[in-house]
């Protein structure tokens, strides 16, 4: 087995974000009060917010990330490596779930500061993916020939909801005889999608490019889809304000790809003996 078949472990998951620039970058937005008003300081460095948002993606869930970073072993390890990768020590303490909810509540749910972060994560998705040889101007192909690697592939795709229960619906409490609003996700709605498939959910549109070879696929730019078949706005929203991050793109591909049926049953290289 060769290093692109295997896997990629969550120890290099976990280096790979620590190393990652665009960390520091994303955390520069978020806003520090100013000293001169008090109150106590912070426990961790900003960065380490989106250092845990980054970290749920790897142990599936914020309850999981403070239960692996509360094991000794895990805690130093991050420790010695955000000491390497920053300079900066940690705490010995171990960051909790209650230090990431509050920055997260406070500052990662305001529009604009999201905004801002989507500025960050746009220019740097697109460096990045320049690095990987991907969208450079001075790459492979021609604007009537493009190459893959100068391409932008989008979609739409909704994500299913963390409750099962739809807006308004209610569970009788047998024990008390109480109706209880059942918790749902308010901005989840039925979506077709293009193969005509009902599906219940939140719905985004997402930007990418690819290169041939194994973990080269950066996210350029996410949105959500606001408004009920409101797909190709958001859509074309996300590529004009990505497009200037891609001065080598030649050319963007969106949806499905649809296999046509050829002309020909036969396939390249079958014969026929003609019996005349």
């Amino acid at each position: 087995m060769t290093a692109e078949d295997r896997g990629i472990s969550a120890l290099e998951r976990i280096e790979a974000i620590l190393a990652s620039d665009e960390i520091h970058e994303l955390a520069a937005v978020v806003p520090t009060p100013p000293r001169d008003r008090g109150g106590r300081p912070r426990h961790y460095p900003v960065f380490m917010v989106i250092v845990y948002e980054s970290l749920i993606g790897v142990f599936g869930s914020a309850r999981q990330v403070e239960a692996e970073l509360a094991h000794p072993t895990m805690w130093r390890w991050v420790r010695d490596a955000c000491k390497a990768a920053t300079g900066l020590d940690l705490p010995q303490i171990p960051m909790r779930r209650h230090h990431y909810l509050y920055l997260r509540n406070r500052y990662l749910t305001d529009p604009k500061i999201l905004e801002l972060l989507s500025d960050v994560h746009r220019r740097s998705a697109a460096t990045q993916a320049q690095r990987l040889g991907l969208l450079r101007a001075d790459g492979a192909g021609s604007w009537t020939h493009p190459s893959l690697d100068r391409v932008v592939y989008g979609d739409g795709k909704v994500i299913t909801p963390l409750y099962r229960a739809r807006p308004g619906e209610v569970r009788l409490d047998r024990t008390t005889g109480e109706l209880r609003r059942l918790r749902a996700e308010p901005d989840a709605d039925l979506h077709f999608e293009g193969s005509g498939e009902a599906v219940w959910g939140t719905k985004f549109v997402i930007l990418a490019t690819r290169g041939q070879t194994t973990h080269s696929r950066i996210i350029l730019d996410v949105d959500f889809v606001a408004d009920k078949g409101g797909e190709a706005a958001t859509a074309m929203s996300c590529l004009e304000r990505t497009a200037p991050h891609l001065p080598g793109a030649q050319a963007v591909v969106y949806g499905d790809g649809k296999v046509i049926t050829p002309l020909y049953r036969a396939r390249p290289g079958e014969i026929r003996l003609d019996r005349t």
